[in-house]
């Protein structure tokens, strides 16, 4: 059959495009035995059984020598009958943004929540006009959650703690840590103003992400004193919900479930289970808490595989496959006409 050269030229591009296309399917790297960021990664071939360490984000500090954060909670779970390929999805929970003015500085923003779920932290009030009055602090956001999800794997998962209240009189509302129950950990109270005095409210802390996300922490009420003009803080946002994430249930002898611990004054408090660079921990005084953590650890290293891999063609690979077929038989219709 003799083609127009119009007709040879177009089946040659669309050859080409088609060899190209063929080999830029996007595969998933392999997944490493250690720290993972968050992303995807594949289960590495040779590799069935893998132990999972999660650590959820550590809630804020609030602002002005303000009350630490919660830590986040902490899980390990080791899943059986893994498929090698399995695309595995890896999430680890950021740290709540610490909280900011306070004292004789006007109250910033609340910190911000931590990624997924965290709560925003409550801003803090407006103080009198007298000059021993002062501002409350904003509130401190709540961190995120951590978790891994894909095939044969559920219950893998780890909270965010709690942001901490804003301050403002003597009173402090340090956040909560999150929970082994996959709940977001309570954000902290805002502090109340002196009643000396005509103070600010302290905002409140914002609430960690979880399966079920943290409540959000109360403002602090002003205090009128010395005459009018505070106003109180605002609370806290609640943590929200991650749709599709279980949590972390205990099945074998080694899995574990532990909650974080509560912040203190100005001091963070530290996730379910300590570690090397302080995965979880909750933030210090105006300072954000610490990013979570995703570990693995495989029964056995993965192997090389033995044989070559067969090229299979993408969607738009076979697209233009087809097309190429398709202008093949206009052709040879044409030659019959």
């Amino acid at each position: 059959m003799k083609l127009e050269p119009n007709m040879r030229k177009t089946i040659r591009a669309v050859a080409i495009a088609a060899a190209l296309v063929a080999g830029t399917a996007v595969q998933a790297a392999d997944c490493i035995e250690g720290i993972n960021p968050s992303g995807t990664c594949e289960v590495p071939v040779g590799v069935t059984t893998i132990t999972f360490e999660v650590w959820g984000g550590g809630g804020g500090g609030a602002g002005w020598f303000g009350a630490g954060g919660g830590g986040g909670a902490y899980c390990r779970k080791t899943v059986m009958g893994l498929i090698a390929g399995s695309v595995l999805t890896v999430q680890s929970g950021t740290g709540g943004g610490g909280g900011s003015g306070g004292g004789g500085v006007p109250s910033g923003p609340g910190g911000t929540g931590g990624i997924p779920g965290g709560g925003v932290g409550g801003i803090g009030g407006v103080k009198g006009p007298d000059g021993v009055d002062v501002q409350g602090s904003s509130g401190a956001g709540g961190g995120g959650l951590s978790y891994v999800t894909g095939a044969g794997i559920s219950g893998v998962s780890a909270a965010g703690g709690g942001g901490g209240g804003g301050r403002s009189g003597p009173g402090l509302g340090p956040g909560n840590g999150g929970t082994s129950g996959g709940v977001g950990g309570a954000g902290g109270r805002g502090a109340d103003g002196n009643p000396d005095f005509s103070d600010g409210g302290g905002g409140g802390g914002g609430g960690g992400g979880g399966i079920t996300g943290g409540a959000g922490g109360l403002s602090g009420t002003r205090s009128t004193g010395s005459g009018p003009g505070a106003t109180n803080g605002t609370p806290g946002a609640n943590g929200t919900s991650v749709p599709g994430i279980t949590a972390c249930m205990p099945v074998r002898a080694t899995d574990l479930s532990v909650s974080g611990f509560n912040g203190i004054v100005m001091v963070g408090g530290a996730a379910g289970r300590p570690a090397a660079g302080s995965p979880g921990q909750g933030g210090d005084s105006e300072l954000a808490g610490q990013t979570g953590r995703v570990v693995m650890t495989f029964s056995a290293p993965p192997v090389a595989a033995t044989t070559a891999s067969i090229p299979t063609l993408s969607e738009w690979g076979l697209i233009l496959m087809s097309s190429l077929v398709a202008i093949l038989g206009i052709a040879r219709t044409r030659r019959r006409g």
